[in-house]
């Protein structure tokens, strides 16, 4: 389930995860995703302290080729972090990116 979008330019109202999307060349886009049920608890490591870029590649569903994945899970809940960077984005925007994501607070599950 598609739980945050940032982006660093205006995303069409129409762009979801399930759908293939470029960033703007010189702009930096990341999806958050929840694992319903959470399936992997357990084997995904625990959210970072601060979130870093590794290699950026090419993922599926994901037009471009500068994004990377990030796996981890917080309160039982299990998440996929999407990062992508356009073409022409400079490593200052993905920081700044980072940053902002470094502040996210995940909730428990409500019971």
């Amino acid at each position: 389930m598609q739980r945050l979008v940032l982006s660093s330019y205006r995303l069409p109202a129409s762009v979801s995860s399930a759908e293939s999307f470029t960033p703007a060349s010189h702009g930096v886009a990341a999806v958050l995703m929840e694992s319903l049920p959470p399936y992997d608890t357990g084997t995904w490591p625990a959210r970072p302290r601060r979130f870093r870029l590794g290699r950026l590649v090419r993922l599926e569903n994901l037009g471009g080729n500068r994004w990377d994945e990030i796996l981890f899970t917080e309160h039982k809940r299990d998440f996929y972090l999407f990062v992508g960077l356009g073409s022409r984005a400079g490593p200052a925007l993905a920081t700044t990116a980072l940053h902002i994501l470094d502040r996210l607070v995940v909730a428990p599950r409500a019971r």
